[in-house]
């Protein structure tokens, strides 16, 4: 059991330089550090006194990195003065008894900074450490590039907004309507069709009339004495002009003449097949 006593031997130290102390914030190894010079000194009333690394170390029990970042600490705060000495290799400590010079670091400031350093520490920690599953499959492959949404795609002043408006809204009811990519290739199937000298509406029209999903280049220039077929797959229904018709119902009457002179009736139908009139 340890009963230390006095006449054993002890530490003066001014009254001032302990109220200063008690009023000043010193992490627990600085303070071990600051206990170790205040027994080589003052313990053995002398002011200064020099001290090695291994003799802090057996005294506080600290390994040397430590020892070295509690005395600069110290240093940093002006609570003791380190002097080299030229001709040893161990420096001189003493206790710097004008306490108006400590800097005593407030406890927010102490708190910031390390959070700061500790934030900082970390973030770079995970970003160049951490590796995942899913990070790994990122790195490897190429995120995919969407298309454009309809809305996204703009309509150029040349397609006229009703008939456009109209051929969307169809394809709509048809429960197919236009994505980006479709709506992207219908306006350049449009200039196309306007550069061949067509009307983009009346191709609008003629698609809405017939309800065809797609868009199809006009028989004629200006759309006029054309009948077009209901559905583009049947090959029987093409668009005929007034030449065509006219030329289709004398050959004919000249078969009807011919056979009537021959049985009194014309095989098959008994009038013309014209298709889309």
């Amino acid at each position: 059991m340890a009963n230390p006593q006095k006449e054993n031997g002890y530490t003066p130290i001014a009254n001032e330089i302990m109220d200063a102390l008690c009023r000043m914030r010193i992490p627990g190894e600085e303070r071990q550090i600051l206990d170790v010079i205040l027994r080589r000194t003052y313990g053995w009333n002398k002011c200064e006194d020099a001290i090695s690394l291994s003799q802090f170390a057996e005294m506080t029990g600290l390994a040397k990195p430590n020892i070295i970042r509690a005395i600069n600490n110290l240093l940093s705060k002006m609570i003791i003065i380190v002097i080299k000495n030229d001709n040893k290799h161990v420096k001189i400590y003493k206790i710097n008894k004008d306490y108006t010079q400590w800097k005593p670091l407030s406890k927010t400031i102490t708190l910031s900074k390390t959070i700061k350093k500790v934030i900082k520490s970390d973030n770079f920690s995970l970003s160049k450490t951490i590796t995942t599953k899913d990070n790994i499959k990122t790195n490897k492959t190429t995120p995919p590039i969407s298309p454009p949404k309809g809305d996204e795609v703009k309509i150029p002043d040349w397609i006229p907004k009703e008939p456009w408006e109209a051929f969307v809204q169809m394809r709509k009811e048809m429960k197919k309507p236009l994505t980006g990519r479709a709506i992207t290739l219908a306006i350049n199937k449009l200039e196309e069709y306007r550069n061949r000298g067509h009307d983009p509406g009346k191709v609008l029209d003629q698609s809405i009339l017939n309800r065809w999903q797609g868009l199809y280049e006009l028989k004629e220039k200006g759309g006029k004495n054309e009948t077009y077929r209901s559905n583009p797959r049947d090959t029987r229904l093409q668009p005929q002009t007034d030449a065509e018709i006219a030329r289709a119902i004398a050959e004919w009457e000249a078969a009807k003449a011919s056979a009537n002179g021959n049985s009194g009736r014309v095989p098959g139908n008994d009038t013309p097949t014209v298709y889309g009139r």
